[in-house]
């Protein structure tokens, strides 16, 4: 009878974690990717994030790529995850959009090598006739992010990065903010 008591009490536990992880992940495994929504700037990323706020999804990290010196120039890009683990609110300086193409919109996918896989994503769509390019952050840690811009996307970018348990390593010492 105790086994049982046991058994019953283990699987309640698991239930509710599973449940709650489902509907408000804030660890963000498993890794299945992001949804990047792109917005005009840092001030609109904040103010969407409480909008979505508004509507039971939580902001559970936010983080900037290259953070560098505290420079704006240095500051390629600002995004904050919600609460579901795949909605990414996203927010790239005007410099960064027009010097280094990079698209506020898109999707994101967990790789151990972003740059081998942004390449060879990018051979796949040559093969099948379409521009592709590989664009890499201008600083911060080598082969963290890599994205690429194709004639095959309707004005959204593809990302590759690490996977999140690899992700926030890489990026704590310069970029990477908990809110």
């Amino acid at each position: 009878m105790e086994i049982l008591a046991i058994v019953a009490i283990v699987t309640t536990a698991w239930a509710i974690v599973a449940t709650t992880l489902l509907f408000w992940n804030p660890i963000g495994f498993p890794d299945r990717g992001h949804r990047l929504l792109g917005v005009t700037s840092d001030e609109a990323r904040k103010d969407v994030v409480a909008l979505f706020g508004r509507c039971g999804f939580r902001s559970s990290i936010s983080f900037m790529l290259c953070r560098g010196h505290e420079e704006k120039e240095e500051v390629f890009s600002r995004q904050t995850l919600l609460c579901d683990g795949m909605t990414v609110i996203h927010s790239i300086p005007t410099y960064a959009r027009h010097h280094y193409d990079v698209r506020a919109n898109g999707a994101s996918v967990p790789t151990m090598d972003p740059r081998g896989s942004a390449e060879a994503a990018a051979g796949f769509l040559r093969q099948k006739g379409y521009y592709a390019e590989v664009v890499l952050p201008p600083c911060g840690p080598g082969n963290v992010f890599a994205f690429v811009n194709s004639s095959a996307f309707d004005g959204w970018s593809l990302t590759y990065r690490l996977p999140a348990w690899r992700l926030t390593k890489a990026l704590a010492p310069g970029g990477f903010i908990k809110r």
